[in-house]
């Protein structure tokens, strides 16, 4: 009996449990179709809303709804309620539209943040059944929707109050530092006065930041001690300027350990402050400071301001939390780029070493690099675009002063300027490309700096090896990384400069290493292979024509039409190359092919003017070969009447290939047209056939005209033995014809 209970009791158990379990699983799907119903009304009233505010309350309130926060009920009341005030706040707008009233646009910040509970909310595990309580936090929200009738007047307004505020703070900051550092520069002398400078300008940036803690963010008095702190911290560059130049009272490195301080410090004001000014200010005065500049004795105090530059720029870089300071990185960049042109025409007044102005320009490259690759990881095209036209302007002059400097005369200078130079250039590039993330396709643009410094910086060197060492090693290089679609651009660029560079170099036997390497890159092309075959193929005549006519001609006495053949078997090599490489077979060549037959005729045209009968006996061999060849359907090529255009080609040979004697001609002829009859025997093409019969008739016709009176009694022996024997087998091929046909119509 025990156990008989205690089976039902487990029974009835284990039936309570299903149950619950079925009550709760109901209880749950009738919460996630509230949800679902609520949540559509949500959508449903932000498309209609035409208030960014009210929108962003729908999506609180929706993560509210999907938190748990809120129940359906609750969000579905509240949604009603705010709807109706929206509504009612709509209507209002459009009467005050309709009687030509502008409202005051009231200025809300914001409504609610991100993760905070809707008012009037409670948290659905303490307190169930409770509902949106009637709150007052819409309606500053609802009446911000007033703003769009006064945008107009508002965006006059911000204007006008942003010139007042900024830029004459701005213009004023910088006037009161430039009065500054001239007063230092040329009214103040000793250890006391230069120590009191740092003093006057630290108790500058203390004060205002004690007045900037006692007032409000967004006042006016707010925005106006932020300036000051601004030049007090430009202030403090001044003054460890002049101590260090001027007043002599610290030595280089006592100055580069408080540039280090000072920067530390702006970073730490900067960074706990929202508004870019200070940065802005700070930058203008401290570059500004360094106008009134002059008579620089050494190259070390040149050096010791690069590296002081050098540690401000990138010190600022990191003093903003934010990343969106587009503004400010602009006006940054343009400071940069303006003052190293300044500093560059006064190293050169001041006779500053090359390899010092060089080591300047090659800071201000490092600070734009790290710039973009701290501000343009994601985004903001515009300073990316234009810190690479910066770097542009900092490469060109890397260009100049290492090929057109005072110093660059000498040869030995200049290998040793552009060797450093382009050590750490390459250096800055390759550590700032593996800092960039690996899906990032700006990083390639580190690419573009190290190839086109490595280029330019060689151009004109005195030294031919160096030349050829960076063009090829350059051109390697980018062939490797041509498979990347970021250096489509570069790879153009660099075989259509290293094709330039080796036509200059014909004047030594570097231009054929340069050749050779063009022809080796045709197997690594791998986008716009047109434009890579044509540059190759013009460099490669280039070349070729300059060591004819000012290399092999002058120095071995070889002909220069030689340069004929020559030209016209390249090219016939390099058609058979570009269509049979593994990469370029499938491509549509018919293009070049074309192109490429064009340069093959004007070089056979060309030669008539040589006046060399084994030169037109050379081409005339090579160019039946390459009509046998180039006209097949393999390369797009192929015409109807082939050997009729090989047999035109031979032809104009014969008749202006400048033979000593009408008997070589007229064997020639009666050659050509034997070799018509037998290819239209051949290939059973009756205009061939008729072609060759004509031709020997013509031949037959000149040998008795003209070549019977014209030549001796030997050459008249073997004309017309040659002419007899070739008519003789014309006569065979027809008979063989004749009884081919014959046997076929029997057959039939």
């Amino acid at each position: 009996m025990r156990i008989k209970m205690g089976g039902l009791a487990g029974e009835n158990n284990q039936n309570i449990d299903e149950l619950n379990e079925a009550r709760r699983l109901r209880y749950q799907a009738e919460l996630l179709e509230q949800k679902a119903k609520v949540r559509a009304r949500l959508v449903q009233l932000k498309e209609v809303s035409r208030d960014p505010d009210y929108n962003r309350y729908l999506e609180q309130m929706m993560k509210d709804l999907e938190s748990g926060r809120a129940t359906p009920q609750q969000v579905e009341r509240e949604a009603q309620r705010s709807y109706d005030k929206y509504r009612q706040r709509m209507a209002q707008i459009e009467q005050r539209k309709r009687a030509a009233y502008v409202p005051v646009n009231p200025s809300v910040d914001r409504i609610f943040l991100p993760g905070q509970n809707l008012p009037g909310i409670q948290d659905p595990a303490a307190e169930r059944g409770t509902s949106y309580q009637g709150n007052d936090g819409l309606k500053p929200m609802m009446e911000s929707a007033g703003s769009t009738e006064g945008n107009a007047k508002q965006q006059k307004k911000n204007i006008e109050y942003k010139v007042g505020v900024h830029v004459f703070s701005m213009i004023g900051a910088i006037f009161v530092l430039m009065a500054f550092a001239i007063f230092g520069f040329y009214f103040l002398n000793g250890f006391v006065q230069g120590m009191g400078l740092y003093g006057g300008a630290l108790l500058l940036v203390i004060v205002s930041r004690v007045f900037i803690r006692r007032q409000q963010e967004g006042k006016f008095y707010y925005k106006f001690w932020q300036v000051i702190t601004g030049i007090g911290i430009g202030g403090l560059y001044a003054a460890n300027l002049i101590n260090y130049l001027a007043l002599h009272t610290i030595n280089g490195l006592v100055a580069m350990f408080i540039t280090l301080v000072i920067a530390a410090g702006t970073l730490l004001v900067s960074r706990k402050s929202k508004s870019p000014v200070i940065r802005m200010i700070g930058l203008g005065g401290c570059y500004i400071c360094f106008l009134p500049v002059q008579g620089i004795k050494t190259d070390l105090e040149f050096l010791m301001i690069s590296v002081m530059l050098l540690f401000i720029n990138i010190g600022s870089i990191f003093a903003e939390k934010r990343k969106e300071q587009s503004a400010a990185d602009l006006f940054h960049l343009a400071l940069n780029l303006i003052f190293t042109l300044i500093f560059m025409r006064v190293a050169w007044r001041e006779e500053i070493a090359v390899i010092y102005r060089i080591i300047y320009v090659i800071t201000s490259f490092t600070f734009v690099n790290i710039l973009c690759r701290k501000k343009c990881t994601l985004g903001n095209t515009a300073l990316f675009c234009a810190g690479c036209a910066v770097n542009g302007i900092y490469i060109f002059l890397l260009f100049l002063l290492g090929n057109f400097a005072l110093e660059m005369g000498q040869p030995e200078m200049a290998l040793f300027i552009h060797l450093t130079a382009k050590t750490l250039v390459i250096s800055i590039c390759a550590v700032i490309f593996l800092l960039w993330p690996k899906d990032n396709g700006r990083r390639w643009v580190e690419l573009y700096y190290g190839v086109c410094t490595v280029l330019l910086l060689g151009a004109f060197s005195e030294y031919t090896l160096e030349i050829v060492i960076s063009l090829l090693t350059v051109f390697v290089f980018t062939k490797l990384l041509a498979g990347q679609k970021e250096v489509i651009a570069l790879d153009c660029i660099v075989v259509f400069w290293v094709g330039i560079r080796g036509f200059f170099l014909t004047d030594t036997w570097y231009c054929w290493l340069i050749a050779a390497a063009l022809v080796l890159s045709a197997f690594k092309i791998k986008h716009m292979y047109l434009y890579h075959e044509m540059v190759i193929t013009i460099s490669i005549l280039l070349i070729c024509q300059s060591q004819f006519f000012f290399y092999l001609n002058k120095e071995y006495g070889l002909d220069r039409g030689w340069l004929y053949p020559a030209s016209a078997g390249t090219l016939l090599v390099l058609f058979l190359l570009f269509n049979h490489l593994p990469g370029l077979k499938n491509k549509n060549q018919q293009v070049y092919n074309r192109i490429n037959l064009v340069f093959m005729l004007l070089y056979y045209l060309g030669v008539w003017f040589c006046q060399n009968y084994i030169l037109s006996s050379v081409m005339m061999v090579l160019g039946a070969a390459t009509i046998v060849i180039v006209f097949r359907k393999r390369y797009s090529m192929d015409v109807s009447g082939k050997y009729l255009i090989l047999a035109g080609f031979l032809t104009y040979f014969t008749l202006t290939g400048h033979y000593g004697s009408p008997v070589i001609v007229s064997i020639f002829l009666m050659v050509i047209s034997l070799f018509c009859v037998g290819a239209g025997f051949r290939f059973s093409d009756k205009k061939e056939r008729i072609c060759g019969l004509v031709m020997a008739a013509f031949v037959c016709l000149k040998l008795v005209v003209y070549d019977f009176r014209e030549v001796e009694a030997v050459y008249r022996m073997v004309v017309f033995f040659a002419v007899g024997v070739i008519a003789l087998l014309i006569s065979f091929i027809y008979v063989k014809l004749e009884k081919r046909i014959n046997s076929v119509e029997e057959t039939g």
